[in-house]
């Protein structure tokens, strides 16, 4: 393929068609089965595929964790200190596990509240180690069921999920999934109602949700309800972003584990699909995980492909895609680097006739609600949006993401 040339110099566009969706013992995230990634190039097409095939339950039983010479090690290694590079050395059983008179409870209430007979991969093994007390880091892949791990102890238990989350997109989407399912859970931001929070402070919520700028105006709270009602865990979701943005983007990233002193005994799980060994190390240092049990999944996705094409008009071309996923109604996300290109992209296909949304952070409150809302019941099939909407959100007919740009991982 010939060299790319500056972004600033040529228009880009990526393109990551979903072509079918995999439901897993998941509640949150998309399971993509193709990737596609066009930019303002020159030169031929250049692509690059891989096996075609869905993601099915037998997969991920199948998958294999990472490293090669680990592969004999007893399930669920706990991880040494933060100076051995080894602690990224451990592995799982991934078989899944049938309910027994010992774990009848916990069984019901995964058939009850979320509909799955049996736990899949690692799933089960986390949620015993968090309901013990053991610290956990566990790193799967989108729609593998990360979220079921700290989704399910405090029903188990009868105490509250403390969950400390990067996007209130995310937060909302979580929320609104466990409320539909019966659980009872909420924000803890500052727009949250105040009947929510009085709930919460009550021990009468089951999960609560806060960013990691929101926590630090909230400890003292939950310091409280620790003592009063008791919190089983606290679980850092997206937790790569402790190490990714907690440098300098997001400060406030480095300073959860304080959470510790303020929740005495709740063991603190970390949660994230993408995290090279470095990152893990840091993850674990910087929340300081007390002996971790450390699950770690292969990254690779045999139904992913990707393929690069050059382009000549962006805004014919993007124009041409959303009105194709609108009248077959399947939904899209249409990702931009600046709030200004957010917010023109979305006046061009308004102005061509098509109906879509906007997200992104300087948004009033009421407005981004409002744009999620619409997009999670299909009033709306298109989203054009920052960063700061779509990391991790459970919509499982997202078919295609568009990055107008290069994305910044490129």
């Amino acid at each position: 393929m010939g060299s790319i040339p500056p972004m600033t110099s040529v228009p880009s566009l990526s393109i990551h068609p979903i072509m079918s969706t995999t439901s897993l013992s998941s509640t949150t995230g998309t399971t993509a089965a193709a990737e596609i990634a066009l930019t303002g190039a020159a030169g031929p097409m250049s692509r690059g595929q891989t096996s075609a095939g869905t993601l099915q339950p037998e997969a991920l039983n199948n998958m294999n964790p990472i490293g090669s010479s680990e592969l004999n090690q007893s399930p669920g290694a706990q991880a040494p200190p933060c100076s051995s590079s080894s602690a990224m050395q451990s592995q799982v059983s991934l078989k899944c596990v049938a309910a027994t008179s010992s774990n009848k409870d916990t069984h019901s209430i995964l058939k009850q509240k979320f509909g799955f007979s049996a736990f899949r991969g690692p799933q089960q093994q986390v949620i015993e180690s968090l309901i013990s007390g053991t610290d956990c880091l566990l790193v799967m892949a989108t729609g593998a069921g990360k979220s079921l791990c700290y989704q399910l102890p405090p029903l188990v238990t009868g105490k509250t999920a403390l969950i400390i989350s990067p996007l209130l997109s995310l937060i909302h989407d979580q929320v609104m999934f466990l409320q539909s399912r019966g659980v009872a859970a909420c924000s803890l931001s500052s727009g949250a109602a105040m009947d929510a929070l009085a709930r919460a402070w009550a021990g009468e919520m089951s999960l609560v949700f806060v960013t990691p700028e929101g926590l630090q105006n909230r400890l003292t709270s939950l310091q409280q309800l620790h003592k009063t009602h008791g919190v089983c865990l606290v679980a850092v979701d997206e937790a790569h972003c402790v190490s990714e943005w907690g440098h300098d983007f997001r400060p406030d990233y480095r300073t959860i584990s304080v959470v510790r002193k303020y929740l005495p005994g709740a063991p603190i799980l970390a949660v994230t699909a993408t995290a090279t060994d470095t990152v893990c190390q840091d993850i674990i240092c910087n929340l300081e995980l007390n002996s971790p049990l450390v699950t770690k999944l292969s990254f690779d996705r045999p139904n992913l492909f990707y393929e690069v094409r050059s382009k000549a008009c962006l805004q014919k071309d993007l124009l041409a895609i959303c009105k194709d996923h609108q009248q077959r109604r399947e939904s899209m996300l249409v990702y931009c680097l600046t709030i200004h290109e957010v917010e023109q992209t979305a006046q061009h296909l308004q102005a061509n006739g098509l109906t879509v949304c906007m997200y992104h952070g300087s948004m009033p409150e009421g407005a981004k609600m409002q744009s999620h809302h619409s997009f999670k019941r299909d009033d709306v099939y298109i989203v054009v949006a920052t960063i700061a909407f779509g990391m991790g959100i459970d919509k499982p007919n997202i078919r295609t993401v568009v990055h107008v740009g290069g994305t910044k991982s490129l």
